[in-house]
């Protein structure tokens, strides 16, 4: 017999202290919030636009700062000829 149980997961104001607090003590090391933005730019600009606003609120939520630099990196970064917007994206795409 296979059982399964679904569990849907809420994010709450709580989650995002310990992400805002590491965005700060990375501020203390010139330039290394610029190497996270680099970084998670670099791998979200490939993803689905609605995947990567979905994330950009996650970022959003943890400093406003921090969204607003990681969607510009990104966005400046996602191929325009890839450019997938979740209006047309395949019925059976699941993202």
């Amino acid at each position: 017999m296979i059982l399964s149980i679904a569990y849907v997961l809420q994010v709450v104001p709580e989650d995002f202290i310990q992400p805002a607090r590491l965005w700060e003590v990375l501020g203390r090391t010139p330039g290394q919030q610029e190497n996270l933005i680099r970084n998670v730019a670099g791998h979200l600009c490939g993803a689905r636009e609605r995947i990567r606003r979905r994330t950009y609120e996650m970022f959003y939520r943890t400093n406003e700062d921090l969204g607003a630099r990681i969607e510009r990196a990104t966005e400046d970064q996602v191929p325009r000829s890839n450019v997938h917007s979740a209006a047309t994206a395949p019925p059976d795409t699941k993202v």
